[in-house]
């Protein structure tokens, strides 16, 4: 009845969603068939923003996931 069940795939992001609003944007338009939520939270580690991907298909998920972890990388490094 409801189709196939949703894949989601979740990625820790140290950055506020302010950091990431437009880049997260941009992934987001580029993979259609997935939906992302930024979810902030406080943590005994500090202010953290949880990244959650989800789609029909795994390929789907993974690929945004993989944009997700990309672009963090590339904000990490410089």
């Amino acid at each position: 009845k409801g189709g196939a069940p949703l894949v989601t795939k979740t990625v820790e992001c140290p950055f506020g969603e302010g950091d990431i609003a437009a880049r997260l944007g941009e992934i987001q338009k580029s993979h259609p068939k997935t939906s992302i939520g930024s979810y902030p939270r406080f943590s005994s580690e500090g202010f953290r923003t949880q990244l959650v991907v989800r789609a029909r298909a795994e390929a789907d998920a993974e690929a945004a996931a993989a944009d997700i972890r990309a672009m963090l990388e590339a904000m990490t490094a410089g």
